[in-house]
């Protein structure tokens, strides 16, 4: 994930050299009317694509009814995102396509080339995680209808005594959806990591007293929606060390957690 405070360390040298422009665009895209970003409205879990404002989302590990229910109950999430997926190109044409906010000039080609390079890169370093399991070095690489996210978040600026209400966060402890299903193909050789999103102890403060705005971007690469992950032959052998999980469809497996958490 990349955040505002990568952003400036690597505007002026590094593999991305255009970050800062990237982020001014997600800031001037928060900075809508919510009557705007509403017309594009992330509310169908199989599709994952549009905006989703504040407290709509509870990120979270939690499966079972009952603690769902209690999540729900809980503070939400204070944040606000846009997910945005592949245009015509690279990957097939999808059902759904992205809604562009209008009157943001640069806004589209922008987010569409950042795309377009988290995409090499993510190939990059899939490969690299074959080479490290000792396996070809393209065996990640057959995804032909991925449906990749770029999300932009905004974690608004707030009053300091509501992150500091207990079980306020800006994102809750989770695992991601995507790659993160590495754990399942390597049998835990790789496990997914959790995490979260807190308020850091020496957190800017606007001149007003309240808990700074931050931003950041996040590209989560997923294998076809269509696919069977299952653990890698290498990975595991019936006496010394049976599989742990079982076989997931990508599509379904992804549908069901965002689910829970919208």
């Amino acid at each position: 994930m990349l955040n505002d405070g990568i952003c400036s360390e690597q505007s002026s040298e590094g593999p991305m050299p255009e970050l800062d422009s990237v982020f001014a665009q997600s800031k001037s895209y928060f900075e809508l009317p919510l009557s705007e970003k509403a017309k594009a409205p992330n509310n169908d879990p199989n599709i994952n694509r549009g905006y989703s404002g504040m407290g709509i989302e509870k990120t979270t590990n939690v499966f079972d009814a009952d603690g769902i229910a209690t999540l729900r109950k809980q503070e939400p999430d204070i944040k606000e995102s846009l997910e945005i997926g592949s245009e015509p190109g690279d990957y097939p044409v999808k059902k759904e396509m992205n809604i562009w906010p209008e009157g943001l000039e640069g806004f589209k080609e922008k987010m569409i080339w950042f795309y377009k390079r988290c995409d090499d890169l993510h190939h990059v370093l899939l490969g690299a995680i074959a080479e490290g399991l000792g396996i070809e070095k393209d065996f990640f690489r057959s995804i032909k209808n991925g449906d990749h996210v770029l999300r932009l978040l905004h974690y608004p600026s707030v009053e300091r005594n509501e992150l500091d209400k207990e079980g306020a966060v800006r994102t809750g402890s989770h695992t991601d959806y995507g790659s993160d299903l590495l754990q399942i193909s390597t049998n835990d050789v790789l496990e997914s990591t959790h995490h979260r999103v807190r308020t850091p102890t020496k957190i800017p403060v606007t001149a007003d007293g309240k808990y700074a705005a931050r931003y950041s971007i996040a590209y989560f690469c997923h294998p076809d929606q269509e696919s069977t992950i299952d653990t890698i032959e290498t990975c595991w052998d019936p006496v010394n060390n049976p599989k742990k999980y079982g076989p997931v469809v990508l599509g379904e497996w992804i549908a069901n957690r965002l689910k829970i958490s919208y």
